[in-house]
C-alpha cells in the first residue's frame, strides 16, 4: 500500500503536492495525532489514514505529542474497528521514531476478543479482514486460513463477488474487495470470476459505488477496488483519474463523494491510494 501511495505522490505536480501537505497538515492537533473531520478531537481512526500521508509526503510530526495524546485516548478494546485502528496508529507513530524498525508500541495482553464488529458480524469479510490485518500488525500467529476461505463463501452472491450480510444478494464493492484481499494473502493472487465481478461493477465515469444500489460512486469504494485489482494485476474498465480530481476541494483535501463538500484526512488517503494504483 506504501508502494501505492508512493506511486501517487510521484505523479502529482509541485503545485499540487504542496496544496495537498497543507492540507495533511491541517488536520493534525498540535502536530501529533489527526482530528476526525469534524476537527473536534484526536481521532486514533482517522490518524491511521494521515500517518500513511505524513510517512509518504515526508511530513514530520512531534512524537511525543502524538504518543501523548495516543496513551491517553480511551479505546474500547473490545471494539475490533476501534481496536485495530488504535494499534496500526502505534505502529505508524513508531515508522516515524525510526523508520527502520517500530521502537514504540502499546502492549497487548492474552488473547483478543471483541463484542462490536462491522455490521456487527465477526465473520463477514470486511470484518475478517480487518482482524486480519490485526493480527499481522501484532505479529500473532495466522492459523485458521482455511476456515476464513470456507466461511467467505456464505457471503457470496449468486452473481459472483461478495456481500457483508449473509443471504445478501447484492454484491458490495467493500466486502468484494476485502475477500479479493483475503483470498490474495491465502491462496496467492489468481484471478477468477470474482476479481473479474469487482472489475465489472466500475462505472463508465471511473468510479466504484458502495453496492449495485447505492446512487453514486464514492472515493473509498473506487480505491479499495482499484487496489484490489492492482494487486491482482488486473486493469480497471476505466482509467478513474478524471473521477478521483472530480472530488478534489479548494482547501486541498478530498471529498467522499461529488455531492459532499466536507474534505477529510481518510478520503484524501483513499484519493492517493486510487490515483497510485
Amino acid at each position: 500500500m506504501f508502494r501505492t501511495l508512493q506511486k501517487a505522490k510521484d505523479r502529482l505536480g509541485t503545485e499540487a503536492k504542496s496544496r495537498i501537505v497543507e492540507y495533511i497538515r491541517s488536520q493534525q492537533i498540535n502536530n501529533g495525532m489527526f482530528t476526525n473531520r469534524n476537527q473536534l478531537a484526536v481521532d486514533p481512526y482517522y490518524s491511521v489514514f494521515g500517518f500513511m500521508l505524513t510517512s509518504i509526503f515526508g511530513i514530520k510530526i512531534n512524537t511525543h505529542i502524538a504518543i501523548d495524546q495516543h496513551n491517553k485516548y480511551e479505546i474500547d478494546p473490545y471494539n475490533l474497528t476501534s481496536f485495530s485502528s488504535y494499534i496500526r496508529t502505534s505502529h505508524l507513530i513508531a515508522v516515524n521514531i525510526n523508520k527502520l524498525r517500530a521502537t514504540w508500541n502499546p502492549k497487548v495482553k492474552g488473547k483478543l476478543s471483541f463484542n462490536s464488529f462491522p455490521n456487527g458480524d465477526p465473520t463477514s469479510p470486511y470484518s475478517q479482514f480487518l482482524l486480519w490485518c490485526l493480527k499481522e500488525d501484532l505479529k500473532y500467529k495466522i492459523s485458521d486460513k482455511l476456515k476464513i476461505l470456507q466461511s467467505l463463501d456464505n457471503y457470496r452472491t449468486t452473481k459472483g463477488g461478495f456481500s457483508n450480510i449473509k443471504g445478501e444478494n447484492s454484491i458490495s464493492t467493500n466486502a468484494t474487495a476485502a475477500a479479493m484481499l483475503l483470498k490474495g494473502q491465502i491462496k496467492g493472487y489468481k484471478t477468477d470470476n470474482d476479481v473479474y465481478t469487482l472489475r465489472e461493477m466500475q462505472e463508465d465515469m471511473g468510479g466504484f459505488k458502495a453496492s449495485e444500489v447505492a446512487p453514486t460512486p464514492d472515493l473509498l469504494s473506487t480505491a479499495t477496488a482499484l487496489f484490489a485489482l492492482s494487486c491482482y494485476k488486473l486493469a480497471p474498465r476505466v482509467n478513474a483519474t478524471n473521477f478521483v480530481e472530480a472530488h478534489w476541494n479548494d482547501n486541498g483535501g478530498f471529498a467522499g463523494t461529488i455531492a459532499d463538500e466536507n474534505t477529510d484526512i481518510e478520503y484524501t488517503f483513499y484519493a492517493l491510494l486510487a490515483l497510485g494504483t
